[in-house]
């Protein structure tokens, strides 16, 4: 099984370079193996920012592309990153009972297939 942690919110900043690069709502921070704590901040608090979801039948390898950036090569010495995240995990999918999960428990468990089909490439 792998966990993964998902923003719930847009992170923002007035520089509009620095906020192509923030973590916006839907977006895989982190991508683990069954067993990783986020920490109280993220578990204990029920963090309004982020939700936990563990996959069921995927291990941390298999499910760690989502966590692949946007970024545009430059010269031999420097990568440019356009966005943090190429893939994003789209709320507006989720079932009623996976929202009421989201939303009460900040924590939902589904399997691989399932989650593939809430994955979708940004635009």
């Amino acid at each position: 099984m792998a966990r993964i942690l998902i923003k719930v919110t847009d992170a923002t900043a007035k520089d509009a370079r620095r906020n192509l690069l923030l973590y916006k709502r839907g977006d895989i921070v982190k991508v683990t193996e069954d067993g990783y704590y986020f920490g109280d901040k993220i578990e204990g608090n029920k963090n309004p920012k982020f939700v936990i979801v563990d996959v069921v039948g995927g291990q941390a390898s298999e499910v760690s592309l989502l966590v692949e950036a946007v970024n545009v090569d430059g010269d031999v010495d420097s990568v440019t990153m356009l966005k943090r995240r190429k893939r994003k995990f789209n709320f507006n999918n989720t079932t009623v009972a996976e929202t009421i999960e989201l939303d009460t428990n900040k924590h939902a468990t589904m399997t691989q297939i399932r989650l593939n089909q809430l994955i979708e490439v940004k635009v």
